[in-house]
Formats: C-alpha cells, structure tokens, sequence
C-alpha cells in the first residue's frame, strides 16, 4: 500500500448520516454530540474515506461523479478539516498509550475526558449534564401518542384562546392581585412553579423528538446569564428530513407553556380568592406567560431564535447576521472592503442590527443592575463584578467591529482616517473649551457639631437629679443617680447562693459520715439473710406443691374409678329400663348421677393443671425481689465506701465560681447607678427636674448633651444638583435670624443615601427627593443657635459645556426611559 494511501484516514463508523434536503446531509458525531452540515460533494468525500482508497482514486472518482476535477490538495485540505472535527478514526500516533493496541479506535481520548469538568459552554450559557432522558421518553410516548392528534391540537388552541379572553375580561383584577402575590412567603411557590413549568416545558421538546424518531441524550441543568434553568437535548432533530417536524419540536416546548398558562387561568378564574389553589394557579400562570413571552423572543437564544432560524432554513443564524452585519459596519465606518451580497442578506442585517441592540441594552441592564446591588455595602466587589463583566461582554457584544480594518484604515485609507480625527477632534474641543461654573443650592439647618444621648445602663427609678437644662458640664460629671431594689435584692440573693454551695463542697470533701456506711453494710447482710430465707422457702413450696399434685392426683384417679363404676351401672339401668324392669325415674337418677361423676373428674382434673402451672411463681418471685434488693445495697455501699466524687467537687466549684462572677456582675451593675456625661458640652434635655421618681428602664434615656461650640451644617441639595458635589468644596451660607452675616465652611461629607423630606422652618417640606451635605463651622461665641436655618450655596469647579450637556442627557434618559 502506498504512503498516500496511508496517510488517509478511516470515516469513524459510529457516525449518524442523514439526508434532509436536496444534495443537504446532516452528519451526527455521537461521542461529541455535534452536528456537521454537507452537501453532496462533502459527503461523497466523507464517505470516500474508507482507510483504503489512495487519494487518487478518491479525486478520479469525484470527478466522475461531479464532473469537476479535485486536486489532491484539496483533498487533503478536507482531510485536515473533517479531522479537526473529529469525524475520521485517530492515528496510532495519535491515540493514548492505553489504546495502542487497537489503532482504529472511534472513540476520543478516555484519560482527557477522565479530567474535563463536566459540563460545556460559555461564563454566560453553561450546560451541566444531569440524566439521559432517552429510555423514559421511548416508555412515555407510546402511552401519550394522542397528544400529538389533530384533535389534541384543536382542543388546546381553543383553551388558550379562550384563556386570553379571560385574562383580558379580567385585567383588573389580575393587576390588583399582583402586590398580594409578591413577598417572601411566596418565594418558594414561585421556585416550585418555575421548576415544574420548566419540567412539563423540557418534556415537551423531548417527548416531541421522540415522536418524531429522535434521540434525547442528555438532559440537565443550564446557567444563562447566571440564571438557573433546565434544558433538554433534542439535538436529534437536525436529522429529521421533514422542516415541519423540527418547527414543531422547537415549537413544543413553548406550546406546552401555553397549554398550562391555560390551564391555571381557568383553575385561578374559578377557585375562591385567597385560598391557596388560587394562589398557586396565579402564580403558575404568571411564570408561565413570562416565559412564554421570553422563550418566543427571537432575539434570545431559546425556542424563538431556532424556530425563526429553522423557519428561514439559516443554519447558525445568530452567528451568519453577526458576521455579516459587522462586516457592513467595518465597510460604512473603516472603509472594509464591502461584503459580498448574500441569498437572504436584507435579513441577516436586520436580524443583526437588533440581535447586537439588544445585546447592548441588555449588557447595560446587567451591569447597571450589579452596580445598584452592591451599592454600599461592597462597592468594590460591584465594580469588580462590572469590570469583569465588561471585559467579558464587550468582547463580545464587539467581537469583529474592527477586525483588523481600522489598523489598515490608519496605514492606507489616509482619507477616511483624516475625516475621522476631524470628527473626533473637533467634537470634543469645543465642548471641552466652553467651561460653565456649577453651583449647588438647598436648604440649612445648624446641629450641634456633638450630640450624645445619655442612656442608663441598668433599670431603676430617679432620685437625684444634679443638672437643669442649659448647665455646662465636663466629662464624667454626675447628672443622675438611680436607685434599684431589685438589683439589691439580687445581690442578697447572690451572697445566699454562694453560702450555700461553700456548705455543699464542705460537705462533699467530708465525705459520708462512718455511721452511714455501718448502716448500710448492715443493710446489706439483712438482705443476705432474707435471700437465704427466700431461698428456704422456695425449696419449701416446691416440696408441697408435689405434695398437692399427688394429693389431687389421687382425687383424679378416685373420680376415674367412680366413674367407671357408674357407667357400668349405667348400663344395666339401661338395659334394665329397655326391659321394661326399671323405672324412668330411677333410670334418670342413674343418668343424672353419671354426669356427677363425669363433673366432678373434669374439675379434678381442672385443678390439678391450675395448681401445676401455678407452680412456686409467687416463692421465685418473692427470691428475686430479695435478690435485687440485695445488690442494691450492695451497690450504694460500694458508693459510700468509695467517698465522694471528684467531680462532684469540681462541679460545685464551678457552681461557686459562677456565682461569683455573677456577684461581681451585680457589684458592677450597682456602680452604674450613678449617671455620668460622657463628653462635654450643655444639657439640652428640658425639665430636668421633673424627671425625679420616674422609672427607667435599662438603655433608657436620661438626657441630652450638645457641644455646640463647632457646629454642624446640614444642607439638603436637589437630587438632580448632587452629581459634581466632592469633599472640600466651598460652601457659603447665610442664616434667617442673620441676614447681614456670611458664613463660609467646606463640604465635609455627602450623606449616601436620599434624605427624609421634612419642614425647615417656615418652608414647606420639598417635593422632590434630597440628599444631605455636612458641614463644619467654628461657632466659639455661639452665634449659631442649634435649629437654626437659611440658604446655602455649594461652589463646584467649573466643567466643560459637553461634560454637562452630557450628564443632563444622560439624566434625562435614565430617569425617563429604561436606564
């Protein structure tokens, strides 16, 4: 065999090869699970490569097939090709060492796939394989075929339609029960619906490709943009000739959505509100049509975007509109050379266009949305997660935007790359060189720069009170002091405690007293003797009870003797009354006495077994009461004799350590009584005084010191003046009860979250939402009263007219469309 002839390689013979159009075949790699779509040329050659054939023979025979000569180079171009797909046998070379012994093994290499994570696809569409579905589903159909009728079809459409006219009847009422749905309680239903809509939704693609002759693989968990959900391999359905047939098994899925959105409208409509069945048809319902409405989206790479794309007979539509409408835009924006017109081009641009506007839009969702998930709390890992994200996504969304055209625009297209530094150099110029000074604007009120709530720390009732309102005090002056009977009582109570168990462990390491333990060792010889009494008598009501079995044995026999002798009598009286010789009287009273007889035996009898299986019971009974008894005081000498426990000792040492960890506590408590200022400053609390005798409970508040020396402004800006504000910015001010002073500080914090509305003075309380800006102001002669209030203006740095222009249209637009 010639070397040529080697160095073609064997067709894998696992290989499922279809025809499913016109010189169109479908070939199917088993172990891959992928799909190759050929013409009638690329099967000839396909099928050519039996392992024995030279390429000459191989490219004489095409070229009598198609009349059109081929070239061993393309050939062996196809080889390489068809090999990197994996359809050809591997080369000894090729293979692992364990399968150096068989060289035309179709399999792949076992010891990579040993350590492959088991599961396939992208950060943002992962599947994990759980089952193979296939024998199921070829147990199922036969029993369900009748769903796949005319008349089923027919039934389930009026259904849905009639459902949506419910739903539309009932609009009103399905919106207000929207709130009430929604919560955590149901959360859980919600989840169980999602997985049994999503079950019924997976079993109807299977089940349908099992109809129509297809294989179901594998079927599993799937993760789309970090979304949990189910999928169901019906991959098959590419070998299926008939278009019609592979609609409907994408269609499948979808519709069997709708049979049961159906279904819960019309078990929701009739059931009574509030119970749970209606609950859970609502929320059925409602997981349903949403995912109908997503899984029908074309533009997604679900049911919708493989039904359009077997509709319009364009393999990998997704992939043939992205390539050909970045080649357009390489073409309008780089000067590309323009692309070459396609069968169905106006559609692929299209589809294009809004498949890449809806992958932009939805990015933004996504990241925007992370952004807010973790606004303060981890801001850091938002931003991690967005900058990940956008690395991913944006390599994405832009994969084949430039390509390598806009280099090539730079190095030849000197024209267009002059018109494009003009456009993005001038722009950008004027709108950088019109500077605009920004200032914010809102309302003040003063605060104290130190506000502190004095709380107490224990539970008791006022009754001294050492300040008024207005007093200035240092740190750790006395304000208050308290009184509590019942922390006293617990201390009292503690002191008892710990006595008692200082009593306990003396005892305990005393041990039992020596009378104790003679006491019991006598306790225990009495228990001896009273088991060998027992053991006596129990050898005593043995002897007598042989002595009454024989006694009532000998009745039995007397009884057998007189009752033998009476049926001997008996028998004469018989034939004496046959012959007329005795009377029936007497002849009764020989019968009568015979039954005596026989009565009298069987109660003989009945005693005899009573008293034997009575036994001694009651002797042994009796022995092993005293037997017990016995070890008993065995036992609880032995524990006197051994003493105390060591670590009965050490439990009641623990005890008292805890106890007086407890006084302690209480000692502790007990000098809490006495309230004093933590900081310095002025009792700002009115009626001070009148607090005398009141009840305070523990975290109480007691009063309220303010240092009001430094005082604290707080400025609430306009949400839409809050984008610019930074730290140190200057701030200038002017109070209502001084017109004539201007007080000048600088921004030292922007509160993070949007400020309650609230009534500043005699303003009305604002209409639109605020966010708070702190400030700090020396006020030594204490000008500034606490509550004060006036008008401040925040000085921004000046900024470029584009960047404003830009944040109010970005502004605007967020608030008032999608973002």
């Amino acid at each position: 065999m010639s070397t040529k002839t080697r160095n073609l390689p064997q067709v894998r013979s696992d290989l499922v090869i279809r025809m499913t159009g016109d010189n169109e075949y479908v070939v199917k790699c088993p172990s891959e699970g992928t799909f190759f779509k050929f013409g009638a040329e690329e099967h000839f050659l396909l099928t050519s490569l039996d392992g024995q054939r030279a390429a000459s023979e191989i490219c004489e025979a095409y070229q009598q097939r198609f009349h059109d000569p081929l070239s061993e180079a393309d050939l062996r171009d196809f080889v390489k090709v068809v090999r990197t797909q994996r359809l050809v046998k591997r080369k000894r070379s090729e293979s692992t060492p364990s399968s150096t012994t068989d060289s035309s093994s179709d399999s792949t290499d076992e010891t990579a796939k040993k350590w492959q994570f088991p599961g396939k696809g992208s950060l943002l569409f992962y599947r994990l394989p759980l089952c193979r579905p296939d024998r199921f589903f070829s147990w199922l159909e036969p029993k369900i075929r009748w769903v796949w009728s005319a008349g089923f079809l027919v039934t389930t459409l009026s259904l849905i339609i009639a459902a949506i006219v419910v739903l539309i009847d009932q609009r009103q009422v399905m919106v207000s029960s929207v709130p009430a749905a929604v919560g955590w309680n149901t959360l859980f239903v919600v989840w169980g619906m999602i997985c049994l809509a999503t079950c019924i939704h997976e079993c109807g693609h299977g089940l349908t490709c099992k109809h129509f002759g297809g294989e179901v693989p594998d079927a599993g968990l799937l993760l789309m943009f970090f979304m949990p959900c189910f999928y169901c391999n019906v991959s098959d359905a590419w070998l299926i000739r008939e278009k019609s047939r592979r609609l409907w098994i994408t269609l499948a899925g979808a519709y069997a959505d709708l049979c049961v959105w159906a279904f819960a409208v019309f078990v929701w409509r009739v059931t009574v509100p509030e119970t749970l069945v209606h609950h859970v048809a609502f929320v059925l319902f409602s997981v349903c049509g949403t995912r109908s409405l997503l899984n029908l989206n074309p533009f997604l790479k679900l049911d919708g975007y493989y039904l359009l794309s077997d509709f319009l007979e364009i393999p990998n539509l997704r992939a043939s509109a992205n390539t050909y409408w970045m080649a357009h835009v390489r073409w309008l924006l780089w000067g590309a050379e323009r692309p070459q017109p396609e069968p169905r081009g106006r559609i692929l641009i299209i589809y294009g266009i809004f498949v890449w506007v809806t992958a932009i839009v939805f990015l933004d969702f996504l990241l925007f949305g992370m952004l807010d998930l973790f606004d303060g709390k981890s801001l850091w890992l938002g931003w991690l997660m967005v900058l990940l994200l956008m690395s991913y996504g944006t390599k994405r969304v832009f994969k084949g935007f430039f390509a390598s055209e806009f280099a090539m625009m730079i190095r030849s297209r000197y024209r267009r790359t002059f018109i494009w530094c003009g456009l993005v150099l001038t722009i950008p110029m004027l709108l950088i060189f019109v500077p605009w000074n920004r200032t914010a604007k809102g309302q003040f009120v003063v605060r104290p720069a130190t506000r502190v709530e004095v709380h107490s720390e224990v539970e008791g009732f006022l009754y001294k009170i050492h300040v008024e309102e207005g007093d200035v005090i240092v740190s750790g002056d006395v304000i208050a002091e308290l009184k509590s009977p019942a922390l006293e009582s617990q201390i009292i109570r503690k002191k008892a405690e710990i006595q008692e168990v200082t009593a306990t462990l003396a005892r305990l390491r005393v041990g039992p007293r020596p009378q104790l333990v003679a006491e019991q060792r006598e306790k225990a010889r009495r228990a001896e003797v009273w088991l060998q009494h027992a053991n006596d008598e129990l050898a005593r009501a043995k002897i007598t009870l042989e002595q009454e079995l024989l006694r009532l044995n000998l009745e039995i026999e007397q009884q057998k003797h007189e009752q033998s002798f009476v049926q001997a009598s008996l028998v004469r009286s018989q034939k004496l009354y046959e012959q007329g010789a005795m009377a029936g009287e007497q002849y009764r009273a020989e019968r009568m006495k015979a039954m005596v007889v026989d009565a009298k035996l069987q109660q003989a009898q009945s005693r005899y077994d009573s008293r034997k299986m009575q036994g001694v019971r009651a002797a042994e009974a009796e022995l092993t009461r005293r037997q017990h008894e016995l070890a008993a005081a065995k036992a609880e000498q032995a524990l006197l004799e051994a003493g105390t426990r060591t670590e009965d000792i050490q439990a009641e040492l623990a005890k008292l350590t805890r106890l007086e960890a407890e006084l302690e506590f209480l000692k502790a408590e007990q000098t809490k009584l006495k309230i004093a200022s933590p900081v310095s400053g002025v009792v700002a609390t009115q009626h001070m005084q009148e607090k005398y005798g009141q009840l305070v409970l523990k975290g109480g508040l007691v009063c309220i010191v303010e240092n009001i020396e430094n005082a604290r402004i707080e400025i609430t800006v306009p949400e839409e003046d809050v984008a610019g504000l930074e730290v140190g910015q200057h701030v200038q001010m002017k109070a209502r009860s001084l017109p004539f002073e201007l007080v000048e500080a600088r921004v030292e914090k922007i509160a993070p979250t949007i400020a309650a509305p609230e009534v500043i003075g005699q303003q009305p309380t604002p209409t639109t939402n605020t966010f708070t800006v702190y400030c700090g102001v020396d006020n030594p002669d204490g000008e500034l009263k606490t509550g004060m209030t006036g008008f401040a203006r925040i000085s921004r740095d000046e900024t470029a007219l584009g960047s404003l222009l830009i944040n109010k249209v970005l502004k605007y637009v967020r608030t008032e469309f999608w973002w």
